[in-house]
């Protein structure tokens, strides 16, 4: 008898068990998609600013509701019934801030049923296959571990017709500011000069031109011939013209020689093309009778002009007042377009720029060697061949070492149809006097270059030496021996066609980084962790991976607008008060991830008249 009672108290106490189900527990109220939206719409207008009318200022990131505060609003309010009883239980569960909603999990709508809108005419073809990588290419091609790539920076610098600044335009895209110190949007002002900072190019203040540097040439270079030569023993030949001492070497290929004995810039280099004059403005005495004096932006004839590819010899006698600042005095353009030779806090400056310094050379002596009030000649040779290494400077014949600024020039220096004269001086010339100016299209051998200074070490070498030695085989190879010259003007010439080439190729804006940003002292645990990156590279990477569901919601929402005319969600930043379709927009993000970030299948998805 009491083994069966105790079986059905049993029985009793199971069935007891079964009817006591729990309640499901129900959710929480969310800050991020249900009262950030709800202030956002009905409490900034009036609660914005530390100095606003209400003596409260609210933030909608991180809110401190006062003890105070109640509904309905004493002054009345917009908020609807149900609003204030949303509020005031998120109140009573106390006041929880989850993480921003672009930031975290996809919610998307349970099912897709879209209002129907008018499309727009607006073009919805979208690139193919995985965006990620082309975000990263655009962003940060140039840093990529093989560094292939290069970057146009139309997309992140805009056009003519887009004036924004490259972060600003970034933030468009992500959907959410990034570009100016807002603490409602988690932007501090350390990390709004990191942005700045790692999408500035040290170009961006650059002279305007009619392409904005820096540079670089798209397409494939055709492959030019070679040049083959049947090479012939030279000692045979150096040593019976070393045995002509009867003979005067010369210094062939002048073009110009200007000398300012009579008051005037006369061309003294007469078989080449007609003598030139011009009315000099002022002269003083210079090193071999009158020199001209601040010459500023006197112009020379148009046969004086450099080109990437012809060698050159530019030979000038400078005298200055003081050497601080810079100090311009032969140009074809400017230092940062075209050809300078200048000072800069008397060190002598060489740059042949097509566009400075992204696709130019540049040189600059180690040591300031121009003292005030001396008489000194400056020489600079070129050898035609596009390197920094072709470029020498010397001064007073000795050549000296010198700091590379740039050391890579591809095309022509002027495009087509721009015509740029040569000039003495410039603006900064007060207080500098130039004599004895010669060009010559040739690179010029060292000894050369002293008989510029002295005008008779080539002929007193050649008279006193009784056997060949390396500055004499030099001179010789470079001015005397026909073969070498016909081999010198043979590669002039494929240089030229190669030169050709390159001015058919399009040439883009590419971008190319300051140094690294400075490394926030503490990493954030939330918000945009992008806005921690010290380079463009660590930025998308970041924001591909970090932040991934805020540019998946930003890139489908975006693809939704090219198609009619609006976003789903108008702010997806810490101010959006409008989060209505926030689920169609999830739904959308979640399906552009599912089609492996593919824009042109998530396009034509939307294109397609009967949803899935």
């Amino acid at each position: 008898m009491r083994i069966f009672l105790a079986m059905v108290c049993g029985f009793l106490l199971a069935g007891c068990h079964k009817e006591a189900r729990l309640v499901p527990k129900e959710p929480e109220v969310s800050y991020s998609r249900e009262i950030r939206p709800l202030l956002a719409k009905n409490c900034m207008s009036c609660h914005t600013g530390e100095e606003n009318a209400t003596g409260y200022a609210l933030s909608l990131r991180d809110p401190k509701l006062p003890s105070t505060f109640f509904t309905p609003h004493p002054e009345g309010g917009a908020m609807s019934p149900e609003e204030e009883g949303l509020l005031l239980k998120w109140r009573v569960e106390g006041e929880k801030i989850d993480e921003h909603w672009a930031f975290g999990p996809l919610v998307p709508a349970k099912s897709w049923a879209p209002v129907s809108l008018a499309r727009t005419t607006a073009k919805t073809n979208f690139p193919k296959g995985d965006f990620r990588g082309e975000l990263t290419r655009m962003i940060a091609g140039d840093l990529l571990p093989d560094a292939t790539a290069v970057i146009e920076t139309e997309a992140l610098r805009g056009g003519e017709d887009i004036p924004e600044s490259r972060v600003a335009l970034v933030s468009r895209m992500m959907g959410f500011p990034i570009s100016e110190v807002s603490t409602e949007n988690g932007v501090s002002e350390a990390d709004a000069l990191r942005m700045k900072h790692i999408f500035t190019t040290p170009y961006d203040s650059a002279l305007k031109s009619s392409l904005k540097p820096p540079t670089v040439l798209v397409g494939e270079m055709p492959k030019l011939p070679a040049l083959e030569w049947a090479d012939k023993p030279q000692d045979e030949e150096f040593g019976v013209w070393l045995a002509q001492k009867d003979s005067v070497p010369q210094m062939p290929d002048l073009v110009a020689a200007f000398s300012f004995d009579d008051g005037h810039a006369s061309n003294l280099a007469l078989g080449h093309f007609e003598a030139s004059t011009f009315q000099l403005t002022e002269t003083v005495e210079g090193i071999s009778g009158v020199a001209v004096a601040a010459p500023k932006g006197v112009v020379l004839p148009d046969e004086v002009s450099f080109s990437t590819i012809q060698p050159f010899t530019l030979s000038v006698w400078v005298q200055v007042g003081s050497t601080g600042g810079v100090v311009p005095l032969l140009t074809q353009g400017n230092e940062q377009h075209g050809f300078y030779l200048g000072l800069k806090d008397g060190k002598p400056v060489a740059r042949l720029s097509r566009f400075w310094p992204g696709n130019a050379l540049g040189i600059m002596t180690e040591d300031a060697v121009i003292f005030p009030g001396r008489w000194s000649n400056i020489t600079l040779t070129y050898d035609g061949l596009r390197k920094a290494a072709g470029l020498q400077i010397f001064v007073n014949g000795v050549a000296l070492n010198s700091l590379v600024e740039a050391d890579s020039v591809k095309g022509s220096i002027f495009s087509e149809g721009e015509s740029i004269p040569a000039k003495l001086g410039g603006w900064a010339s007060e207080g500098v006097a130039l004599d004895e100016v010669q060009l010559y299209r040739r690179k010029l051998s060292g000894l050369e270059v002293r008989t510029l200074l002295d005008g008779k070490s080539l002929l007193k070498t050649f008279k006193s030496v009784g056997e060949a030695t390396p500055e004499l085989l030099e001179y010789y190879l470079s001015a005397v021996n026909q073969d070498a010259r016909a081999r010198e003007l043979a590669l002039l010439k494929n240089r030229s066609a190669q030169l050709a080439a390159e001015n058919e190729l399009k040439e883009v804006q590419v971008m190319e980084s300051l140094p690294r940003a400075e490394a926030p002292e503490k990493a954030r645990t939330s918000g945009l962790m992008c806005l921690d990156s010290v380079d463009r590279l660590g930025f998308v990477n970041a924001l591909i991976n970090e932040d991934g569901e805020l540019l998946a919601r930003a890139v489908a929402n975006t693809v939704w607008e090219a198609h009619f005319g609006a976003v789903l969600v108008p702010d997806l930043s810490y101010g959006g008060a409008d989060l209505s379709r926030a689920g169609d927009l999830d739904f959308l993000a979640a399906k552009l991830i599912e089609l492996d970030w593919d824009l042109a299948k998530l396009s034509e998805f939307l294109a397609t008249p009967v949803s899935p």
